[in-house]
């Protein structure tokens, strides 16, 4: 096996993955690339033969199931092994599974994440993000973000949830209190805006929201959003 860890990646060394940081580069990287490899993946990060099986009984394409298996380890859920959620680990995985095209690649868009960074920081640390994004939102701007939102996000509720840092137990419950997806959007928004009991701690602004917003893949939506939120929220 390659020893990727010996070739630090700028001024990044092994970063600790995330769902809302990183989870759009991998899919981009690797799960679009080889969608087939999710069980050998997943095993390979630490998933139980029970976790893939009842992934495999879940979701009906590979896609899914590789979205569900690199969600499910990235939050570190029981079932998923014990390894750091660390990019040396899911590059070591990919290369004991024959993936080091994808290895490769991956290495190479975080490589170039890192150089961004710090170029970033060398900078005025406001001048790539609109101070707009950063006010802190309240309960009373539930109706605001949602405009701003719009409709566009109702089927993808549960994942725009999850990206906030909202819990399972908690969209669980808000799966089975209506059977309409804008009532699940608007409550994800509502109890999130308020800090509710399981909704994380992440900061409630902007910056936050198009955030997840990204990380759910649909890049096509960002723009547009941001742009409504901007009309909105830049006064």
């Amino acid at each position: 096996m390659a020893e990727h860890g010996s070739e630090s990646l700028a001024s990044s060394g092994n970063p600790l993955l995330n769902c809302e940081g990183h989870f759009e580069i991998i899919q981009r990287c690797v799960i679009h690339e080889v969608p087939h490899k999710w069980k050998n993946v997943g095993t390979a990060l630490g998933l139980t033969y029970t976790k893939t099986e009842a992934i495999q009984t879940e979701f009906s394409s590979n896609h899914d199931r590789f979205v569900e298996v690199l969600r499910k380890w990235l939050r570190n859920e029981s079932g998923t092994g014990d390894q750091p959620r660390t990019l040396n680990t899911l590059l070591q995985a990919l290369d004991s599974c024959d993936c080091r095209p994808e290895a490769k690649d991956l290495k190479e868009a975080f490589s170039e994440l890192a150089i961004g960074n710090t170029e970033d920081c060398q900078s005025d640390p406001h001048s790539k993000e609109e101070k707009w994004t950063l006010r802190k939102l309240k309960a009373t701007d539930e109706g605001d973000v949602l405009r701003a939102l719009g409709i566009e996000l109702f089927a993808y509720w549960n994942d725009f949830a999850t990206f906030l840092g909202v819990e399972s137990f908690v969209t669980e419950a808000i799966s089975v209190s209506s059977q309409r997806l804008r009532d699940h959007f608007a409550s994800v928004v509502e109890k999130w805006l308020i800090g509710d009991h399981g909704t994380g701690k992440k900061d409630r602004n902007w910056k936050t929201i198009l955030e997840a917003v990204d990380a759910i893949g649909i890049g096509s939506f960002c723009t547009t959003i941001e742009s409504r939120a901007k009309n909105i929220f830049d006064k």
